[in-house]
């Protein structure tokens, strides 16, 4: 009885001893692949690192996507990308030519003038740069969402899509500020207008008229710019632009050239560049906290900010009333531009980002 018992015993032991030596073999071989595997993708990183190291490239050839009607997005491009000796631009049209994901592979980088455009594409976000002009490009276009501030389906998923950029451009400190807030970095990049500052004899105050040009869009609020033409008429003379193409640079540079304020009444702006153009030509400009207007408008001194009609009546009847003053406040809008305005260190500074979105890629 007594050796069964031990046999027994024995026995156990043996199985135990098998179990045990199983789990050790099994355990041991498992951390033999993971270290293979851990060690190949460390190799696969360094060389990837070394790859950028060993060759940094001298011009970054880079895809720019057109085909937005928008003057002011073309002209983006115009100031940081064309004839920048950090790049080697290629402009292509998306939907002229039918462009797809298979024409980027020949680039380091592709530049997406809108994020609407992006989202069409969803290209490889290390390969990518986007520019996001406002808070409007995040609703779709949609005017309730974006006055309600509805977290709509579009918004969610764009503010997802984002959030894995690494390359993101923005023109105003105000877009920079909402990304951030929503755990989206951007880099922000100057901008200017596209014509010449006016000469400083030129600008003589003799009157008072007002102008603005803009899309019929419910983001440009055409309707509060035909209330105040409505209260003014028939004391001070409006030229109001909206929905009508200017055709050439001429007719455009005469129209706020002939005015001495410039009234800009969005939501949402990226600069505007009107605005940015009408004070390089001595206009005064009017206008609501929106894109680069809060930083480069000084209030009461080279400009006024307005945030409903009664501010925008009251400054305008201000102005009216003070050629001086009027005078004063145009010359300092013209030189806050001229303080600003050097195109190669725009275009320095944007080759310097995009070289440095391409190591990172």
């Amino acid at each position: 009885m007594l050796s069964k018992l031990k046999n027994k015993i024995a026995a156990n032991r043996g199985r135990k001893n098998i179990f045990w030596q199983s789990f050790l073999a099994v355990k041991d071989t498992a951390w033999f692949f993971y270290q293979i595997i851990f060690y190949y993708l460390l190799s696969l990183r360094y060389r990837r690192i070394k790859k950028f190291q060993r060759a940094p490239k001298e011009k970054v050839k880079v895809l720019y996507l057109s085909d937005h009607p928008d003057g002011s997005i073309t002209h983006l491009a115009n100031i940081w990308l064309v004839d920048n000796p950090a790049l080697d631009l290629t402009v292509k049209y998306s939907e002229r030519e039918k462009i797809s994901q298979k024409d980027f592979r020949d680039y380091d980088l592709v530049v997406f003038p809108i994020a609407g455009q992006y989202f069409n594409y969803l290209y490889d976000p290390r390969k990518s740069m986007v520019i996001v002009h406002d808070l409007a490009e995040l609703y779709a276009g949609r005017e309730n969402d974006f006055i309600n501030r509805a977290a709509s389906y579009e918004r969610k998923f764009f503010l997802q899509v984002l959030r894995k950029l690494k390359n993101i451009l923005v023109v105003s400190r105000e877009m920079q500020k909402i990304l951030a807030e929503q755990g989206i970095n951007a880099h922000l990049l100057s901008t200017m207008g596209r014509f010449p500052l006016r000469d400083k004899n030129q600008i003589i105050t003799k009157k008072c008229s007002v102008c603005s040009v803009g899309s019929e869009s419910w983001r440009k609020n055409p309707g509060l710019l035909f209330e105040l033409e409505k209260h003014f008429a028939g004391r001070i003379n409006f030229n109001l632009k909206i929905g009508f193409k200017i055709l050439d640079d001429e007719k455009y540079l005469q129209l706020i050239d002939n005015n001495e304020i410039y009234l800009c009444t969005s939501f949402v702006e990226g600069g505007p560049l009107p605005a940015l153009e009408a004070m390089g030509r001595g206009a005064v400009v009017l206008t609501t906290p929106v894109g680069q207007m809060p930083e480069l408008i000084v209030d009461g001194e080279n400009g006024f900010i307005c945030r409903n009609k009664e501010e925008f009546i009251g400054k305008i009847e201000l102005l009216n009333a003070d050629f001086g003053l009027l005078q004063d406040m145009r010359m300092k809008s013209r030189e806050t531009i001229e303080s600003r305005r050097n195109m190669g260190d725009l275009k320095r500074e944007a080759g310097e980002f995009i070289k440095d979105c391409y190591l990172r890629s």
